[in-house]
């Protein structure tokens, strides 16, 4: 029997509840901007598209389905085209009676649907890479974009996505495993499973670190005591100042990412402090996650400056632990 009419009508009507989105236009677009969203870190044969939308409409319902298909009402319904129909075919449907209707773009100007979808697609790319950017080292990077990308889509469709329920008619294993997570919960576990136990020094600020090594100063040599944070001096601030075991004072200028105005700092500050001060020597320590060579090479030039490479143990945002090492 041809199911392809009655599971076209009840996909629908199960996206309309899962995403919150009524009007059908609007709802086909959302969905196949979630699709690219979801799939933007792979590389798809575009001619094969409908047959990834299949099994991505299959999750998105969490409907139990293996390459041949899935059950409904006792029968196999098939994934790929077939003579007795197929969720292929309903996906086709779908984006056939999509592209018979052109859309109007912001300006006002009527479009496809393919090229509405490309439109739509670059503006969630461009907001979602430029929120991202601080985490393109992490190795969840694709998840923060996605999750980006999916949080303006869903703002801008005014969508509010839920789990889906069962459907009835569809066959479900008593092994099954129904309770899934939507893709927001799955992004935003991912971003936050970094978060939870990491190293990544872009997860936190110069300040937080600051706040940790006020008291923790041992960390980077024995015997300081600490004088000051954010200390002004004419054209700048030290980060923290110290003094050693001899009551030198000890300028300490942090970074977690790489800055090339710690050049300037390490020749300004001692000069500028001694000045100030009216003392002969002050130490210069600099701390940073790493020292390129454009960075490192200058700085060993200058003279006097004390390198040292730190690496954290940050639990759900939050320094734990620092491990370091100089830098000769």
């Amino acid at each position: 029997m041809n199911y392809e009419s009655e599971l076209s009508e009840l996909f629908f009507k199960k996206l309309q509840r899962v995403y919150g989105i009524e009007q059908e236009k609007v709802l086909f677009h959302y969905f196949y901007l979630r699709f690219l969203i979801e799939h933007l870190d792979r590389k798809l044969n575009k001619g094969n598209w409908n047959r990834y939308l299949v099994d991505f409409l299959l999750q998105e319902l969490h409907i139990p389905y293996s390459e041949e298909g899935i059950e409904y009402k006792g029968e196999t319904v098939s994934k790929r085209h077939g003579v007795d129909g197929s969720i292929e075919n309903i996906l086709e449907d779908w984006q056939f009676q999509a592209s018979r209707k052109p859309v109007s773009s912001s300006k006002g100007t009527m479009l496809s649907f393919e090229m509405f979808i490309q439109k739509e697609r670059n503006k969630l790319m461009t907001h979602a890479k430029n929120k991202s950017e601080p985490y393109k080292s992490s190795s969840f990077y694709f998840s923060y974009v996605k999750w980006n990308a999916l949080q303006l889509l869903n703002k801008r469709y005014e969508a509010n996505v839920i789990a889906p329920d069962k459907i009835e008619g569809v066959t479900y294993p008593t092994s099954y495993h129904f309770f899934v997570r939507t893709l927001e919960e799955r992004y935003y576990a991912d971003i936050h499973a970094e978060k939870f136990v990491t190293s990544n020094t872009e997860t936190i600020t110069e300040s937080e670190l600051e706040k940790y090594l006020i008291k923790h100063l041992d960390v980077i040599e024995e015997g300081l005591t600490y004088v000051g944070r954010q200390y002004t001096i004419q054209n700048g601030r030290i980060d923290i100042l110290a003094r050693d075991k001899e009551k030198q004072y000890v300028i300490i200028e942090l970074k977690v990412t790489e800055d090339k105005e710690l050049l300037w700092q390490s020749i300004y500050y001692p000069i500028q402090f001694k000045t100030e001060h009216q003392v002969d020597n002050v130490r210069m320590i600099t701390v940073a996650p790493m020292y390129p060579l454009h960075i490192l090479l200058p700085l060993q030039k200058i003279g006097g400056v004390e390198m040292i490479e730190f690496s954290p143990r940050i639990e759900l945002g939050k320094i734990k632990s620092l491990s370091v090492k100089k830098i000769s």
